[in-house]
């Protein structure tokens, strides 16, 4: 995963507090997204690429139940 996807994963991303309420929109369903398929992502890894991650299978799978919205 790249950094973006981590930060996306686990936190706010720098630069999407922007002005425009509809740029805030699109910027907040594109992060949505990504969460989505990263956290979908996460239930397909092997167990030796968790663990490279210190994740745990029951973490990921805890991490995947998370619905699209919350961080």
């Amino acid at each position: 995963m790249s950094n973006m996807h981590v930060q996306t994963l686990y936190g706010s991303v720098p630069g999407l507090r922007i002005g425009n309420p509809v740029k805030r929109l699109v910027a907040t369903m594109a992060t949505w997204q990504q969460r989505y398929e990263l956290r979908r992502h996460l239930l397909e890894l092997d167990q030796h690429l968790l663990e490279d991650m210190g994740m745990s299978r029951a973490k990921a799978r805890q991490e995947a139940a998370k619905p699209f919205w919350q961080d």
